[in-house]
């Protein structure tokens, strides 16, 4: 067995390159961060994938996160837990209140999570042949 080269794998796929590398990025300098308590989530203001693919009219078209799930804005990701937790147990059902931290341990068990997930993505993204 043998790494393919990201370009082949995108061009079996209609995930692009500028994706993966977006989403390495996203998991890289947004959420392990958050999960060692450096960094916070912001929402669509600090995940590189969102600020590419996150348009008005065109939810999410080209997110690798959206082609794997299906659903646009991160459903069905960990993401969603992580948000709901800080509704209800951090700012009281204050929806859309950014930024998002990990504030206790179920905070830090969620982030770690959606990291998990997200490197099952990223490792689809370039699996071996």
């Amino acid at each position: 067995m043998s790494k393919i080269k990201l370009s082949e794998w995108a061009e079996r796929t209609s995930i692009t390159e500028e994706a993966v590398r977006l989403l390495r990025k996203t998991i890289d300098k947004k959420w392990i961060p958050i999960v060692n308590k450096k960094g916070v989530d912001d929402g669509i203001a600090n995940c590189y994938l969102c600020k590419r693919f996150r348009r008005w009219g065109r939810y999410c078209s080209g997110c690798p996160i959206l082609q794997e799930t299906g659903e646009r804005k991160c459903d069905g990701t960990p993401y969603v837990y992580w948000h709901r937790h800080h509704i209800v147990e951090h700012y009281k059902r204050i929806a859309n209140r950014f930024p998002h931290k990990v504030e206790c341990l179920r905070c830090k068990e969620i982030a770690q999570e959606e990291v998990d997930w997200l490197e099952v993505l990223y490792k689809k993204c370039i699996k071996e042949d």
